[in-house]
């Protein structure tokens, strides 16, 4: 078995955010930092945004979910890191009205591109395992995700489509979370 080196997405993307004083989480929001949502066909809201001098893309994207608010689909590119890409999910009460420029993925399952794509399980901040997906090493399945997370006592997002949604973001860009290639049955 062959061993690759990864460094983590969350690691990479943390470690560049934190040497960008203009992009700290400490709440120092200004008019970039403002999220401009317009309606999807599916019923959907979706919202793209450029901080901190161009260098941090978002795009979020969020389905209204009865009686429990939303379940938001988030992406983001960070130039100074390689282009490091990530695809995260969140349940939020509301619409977010702002956002830092940085998709940050909480516990549970994710992905992103850094040179390949890579998977990640996560708690607490802290990346538990990661997979960089390449001609050895293929996609975990969603059985994997699902009892890795359960033997593990990991708690926060199950195993979603997040390497299609990857895939279609390399392929085209930031805005194709908010097309018909993107659809609620993906985070779902």
């Amino acid at each position: 078995m062959h061993r690759h080196f990864t460094l983590p997405i969350a690691a990479l993307l943390a470690l560049t955010y934190g040497c960008n004083s203009n992009s700290r989480g400490d709440g120092n929001f200004t008019a970039e930092h403002t999220l401009e949502w317009r309606k999807v066909g599916d019923g959907s809201s979706f919202a793209r945004l450029t901080a901190n001098d161009g260098m941090n893309e978002v795009a979020v994207r969020c389905w209204p979910v009865t009686g429990r608010g939303f379940r938001c689909l988030r992406a983001g590119i960070m130039h100074s890191a390689l282009g490091a890409l990530t695809v995260a999910v969140a349940d939020e009460p509301e619409l977010p009205n702002l956002d830092i420029g940085f998709v940050s993925a909480g516990d549970g399952y994710s992905c992103g591109y850094v040179l390949d794509f890579t998977e990640e399980i996560s708690r607490s901040g802290s990346t538990l395992v990661s997979n960089q997906i390449d001609f050895s090493r293929p996609r975990w399945s969603r059985s994997y995700v699902t009892s890795y997370m359960q033997k593990n006592g990991v708690a926060g997002q199950p195993y979603f489509k997040c390497l299609a949604i990857a895939n279609a973001v390399k392929s085209g860009s930031l805005e194709t979370i908010g097309t018909t290639t993107v659809t609620k049955a993906m985070i779902d």
